[in-house]
């Protein structure tokens, strides 16, 4: 029990510190396509971790039962396998809740949503620096919107309500730039239906915002979410004067972005997205604010192309899983250069894109009202496990004083 409350312990911790915290190898985030994910309904995924690591404990604790057993016969070997089997039993209940769990309070369905999703690849992997990169990257995704325009036109797919397009499909400020505006005006009129643009917007100090925008077909831009959890020393460099002083390449992130404050909760076409861009994903709030604010369809849009087929995409994927099982709802993955991927609530990941390549598809979704019990707790089971965690070890200091006073 101390083990596993611990293990909440240090990666509430690291989730949070240093430099905003990095929750990326969380053991919950192993789990999308095993039992222990249902626990994600209950408790997020802090619970999720508990549940694996106590499941481990216990068949560790099991074995050495048994390793320490007498041997031959006797009451102190029966009490011994007595003990162990106690530990694999509760071990498989373990395992066999969180099978369970999910149907405990599982959100309503609401209406039915139609998405196309556009992933419009870059011309190269690696950072995107040069301007004429950054133009081929906003016009491969907005070709990749008139692509989808014409295979609905031909009966290919159906019409979409909206077309989701990633992080980054442009880094040209189309508040600032014409052309930039003048392109992504056209694919949201060709298509006929609002998009969701992930592009960066420039401030006047030098600073950006990593933002996700609904841009209407006759109206423009609209509604927007800022990125809340940005990747130091790739969206921004802390302590630039210090740092960039021993690592020259530092100076590459030419422009550091300002996170968002606001939940990224975004009406669009009569569906409200819970909106959380790239990092976001990996840390428990965004999601969770966004769904709480009225979020009935989970999105997130990423840059994935410089870690393509290193295994970060298909990590991702697989934390966006464990949040669609936490909050009851179906996510969209929508990347420029993938893995894009339609997930349902239960965690399965129903379409994948393939990596480093254009791509276009269209899904129907179920739109989903209410909340889980993991989204109504929010970071309460965190909170107590760390606790527990935290409080045997003080626990343990206590008692082994008193022992070594009292010897």
């Amino acid at each position: 029990m101390w083990t596993a409350a611990l293990w909440v312990a240090q990666e509430a911790v690291r989730a949070r510190w240093p430099l905003g915290g990095f929750p990326w190898g969380k053991l919950a985030f192993a789990q999308p396509d095993t039992p222990f994910v249902g626990y994600a309904a209950l408790g997020s995924s802090p619970l999720v971790t508990f549940a694996v690591a106590l499941t481990g404990a216990l068949l560790l604790w099991s074995v050495l039962r048994v390793a320490a057993a007498p041997s031959g016969g006797g009451h102190g070997r029966a009490r011994a396998l007595g003990a162990a089997a106690v530990g694999l039993a509760a071990s498989a209940a373990i395992v066999a809740g969180g099978a369970l769990v999910p149907a405990i309070g599982r959100p309503a369905e609401a209406q039915t949503v139609t998405v196309g999703l556009v992933q419009g690849d870059v011309p190269n992997v690696g950072e995107m620096t040069v301007t004429g990169e950054r133009a081929q990257v906003l016009r491969n995704h907005a070709d990749g919107v008139h692509d989808l325009a014409e295979a609905v036109e031909a009966g290919q797919y159906p019409q979409p309500d909206m077309v989701l397009l990633p992080e980054n499909a442009t880094d040209i400020d189309p508040y600032r730039d014409p052309e930039a505006a003048r392109l992504i005006s056209e694919a949201a009129e060709d298509i006929g239906v609002p998009l969701l643009w992930g592009m960066s917007r420039f401030n006047d100090d030098g600073t950006r915002y990593v933002q996700s925008v609904v841009w209407d077909p006759e109206t423009g831009p609209g509604e927007r979410y800022v990125k809340r959890f940005l990747v130091p020393f790739g969206e921004y460099i802390p302590y630039r004067d210090f740092f960039v002083r021993f690592v020259a390449r530092l100076e590459q992130v030419s422009s550091d972005a300002v996170p968002g404050t606001e939940p990224g909760a975004l009406d669009v076409a009569g569906t409200t997205l819970a909106v959380g861009i790239c990092f976001d994903v990996a840390f428990d709030q965004p999601v969770r604010e966004a769904v709480a604010e009225g979020g009935q369809v989970i999105v997130i849009p990423t840059n994935n192309a410089n870690y393509n087929f290193t295994g970060q995409s298909d990590q991702q994927l697989a934390i966006t899983q464990l949040r669609a099982v936490e909050h009851g709802r179906p996510a969209v993955v929508v990347s420029t250069s993938g893995i894009s991927a339609v997930v349902d609530p239960d965690g399965t990941a129903s379409y994948t894109s393939p990596e480093a390549e254009p791509d276009i598809h269209v899904a129907e979704l179920t739109a989903v009202s209410g909340t889980t019990v993991a989204t109504r707790l929010g970071a309460v089971p965190e909170a107590v496990l760390s606790a527990l965690g935290l409080g045997a070890v003080v626990a343990a200091v206590i008692v082994g004083r008193r022992a070594r006073n009292g010897a």
